[in-house]
């Protein structure tokens, strides 16, 4: 009877190990795309658009899909939703992980193969940042008639979402971000104020450099109407991930 209990505890244990695995898991980065939690988000260009931007999406043949900056809505975000995430060696290769992105635009001082390291080892984390309420975001656009005019003139423009932010593991812990879970904060455009369990608001904000921006995620417009001309309202916004 002992016996039988201990092999049911260990394979308990072992179960328990296997589940920590993969819940651990939470991203894999491929050359011109990071899924995270089942999601693709785009590389080619993040270090070049924010959040709030407006860009015309791009699908050469020869090289990453990436969306050309052509303006911002950033002042329209207020409330975001902020998560941390880690990437592991096992399905993420260091040819990968620099693929689509610029270290010496990151401006770190650093080497390709320090990155990549520093990734793996879980000293650099990455923020993913998107905004809460997309439907406010909806109306608080239909109320722009300037921007409702410079949107609707292609199909082919996006507005981005979400980012995801490389940032030192250090600084996540300092604004009270753990692993798990998402957090509620601001956004003002240029500075991040998470709602964490640090007590000083200092502590909780943070301004993400220029050149740190890893990967972002878009949405497509859908229109009252078909012609551009006719357009005059956003009636939703859906998800244009990157292709597998």
């Amino acid at each position: 009877m002992y016996v039988r209990y201990l092999n049911i505890a260990v394979l308990g244990l072992l179960f328990l190990g296997l589940s920590t695995s993969i819940a651990s898991a939470d991203a894999v980065i491929k050359k011109n795309y990071l899924n995270y939690n089942g999601y693709r988000y785009y590389k080619g260009s993040a270090q070049q658009l924010e959040l709030g931007d407006w860009c015309d999406k791009k699908t050469p043949i020869t090289a990453a899909n990436y969306c050309d900056q052509k303006g911002t809505l950033k002042g329209l975000i207020n409330q975001v939703t902020v998560s941390r995430f880690e990437v592991e060696q096992n399905g993420s290769t260091a040819v990968n992980i620099l693929g689509n992105f610029s270290i010496p635009l990151l401006g770190w001082g650093l080497k390709g193969d320090d990155f990549v390291k520093k990734v793996f080892d879980g000293e650099y984390v990455f923020l993913h940042m998107a905004i809460d309420n997309e439907n406010k975001f909806k109306n608080d656009l239909n109320k722009k008639p300037g921007k409702i005019n410079d949107l609707k003139q292609k199909d082919s423009y996006r507005i981005v979402d979400s980012v995801i932010i490389v940032m030192k593991g250090s600084e996540a812990r300092s604004l009270g971000i753990t692993h798990k879970g998402n957090f509620k904060g601001t956004w003002n455009g240029t500075k991040l104020t998470v709602d964490s369990d640090v007590q000083s608001e200092t502590a909780r904000q943070f301004e993400p450099e220029k050149g740190t921006v890893y990967a972002y995620g878009l949405k497509k417009i859908q229109w009252d109407a078909k012609r551009e001309k006719k357009r005059t309202e956003i009636e939703d916004l859906k998800n244009d991930p990157h292709g597998p």
